[in-house]
């Protein structure tokens, strides 16, 4: 069984990513399986085809088994918050204050969540103070984002999601995405979570415009943001 990029061909690398190589030497390593693939390629048409089907790779989230679950519950008894992490693929690093930085943030399998695999996510996040990339709350179960300050790409936040809390976010770098039929169900929820980011370079909701919580604004603060579609909603 792989949890880790399952359904790669070549079993030696699944026993390497078992065996928690870094991501980087094991992307290194599939980037050769590719090209292995498609040798007759010219090598500029090759690195354009490596680097989509790693997207692709990367990307896709993975089915996990019930039998998956009850072996993946078993691996991450009494290990800490890194080894984890570890196991779901994501990077961790530390600033020189000891703060805490993290790749990304999501359930990365198509089935179960945070929760039913036994993840306290609390626990989890304690002392994360950045997330990288995108911060994707679907199949989460936190109620606060607890110490994390800066979001690099895009927050995702389900409309009916268990989060109460993100006051400790001062800095987002694309959009807020939080699905809704209704513009005005998606202000209630960000106004209801404390969402007041400093410094917010995206949109809400970017990825379907014709959505009528779609708000093609570019604001410095969230604030603005916010003051335009509650005026929007109140016309």
């Amino acid at each position: 069984m792989s949890l880790i990029f399952p359904g790669i061909d070549k079993q030696h690398i699944i026993k390497q990513a078992l065996n928690s190589k870094s991501l980087q030497k094991l992307g290194k390593e599939h980037d050769a399986y590719i090209a292995s693939l498609h040798p007759k390629k010219a090598d500029k048409d090759m690195q354009g085809y490596i680097e989509s089907a790693k997207r692709y790779y990367y990307n896709s989230p993975r089915i996990l088994t019930k039998e998956d679950l009850v072996e993946f519950r078993e691996s991450c008894k009494n290990k800490t918050p890194d080894e984890i992490f570890k196991k779901l693929g994501f990077e961790v690093a530390y600033t020189k204050d000891g703060s805490k930085v993290l790749s990304e943030y999501y359930w990365p399998f198509k089935t179960y969540s945070f929760k039913t695999a036994g993840i306290d996510e609390e626990k989890l996040l304690k002392d994360v103070k950045r997330i990288e990339r995108n911060c994707d709350l679907t199949g989460s179960s936190l109620k606060s984002l607890g110490e994390v300050e800066s979001i690099g790409k895009d927050l995702i936040i389900p409309i009916f999601g268990p989060l109460e809390d993100a006051s400790s976010v001062k800095y987002i770098g694309r959009n807020i995405i939080c699905e809704s039929e209704s513009g005005e169900e998606v202000l209630k929820k960000l106004e209801a979570i404390n969402l007041n980011p400093e410094h917010f370079k995206g949109v809400i909701n970017s990825y379907n415009p014709s959505r009528p919580g779609y708000c093609p604004a570019l604001p410095s603060k969230m604030t603005d943001e916010l003051k335009k579609m509650m005026a929007y909603y109140n016309k």
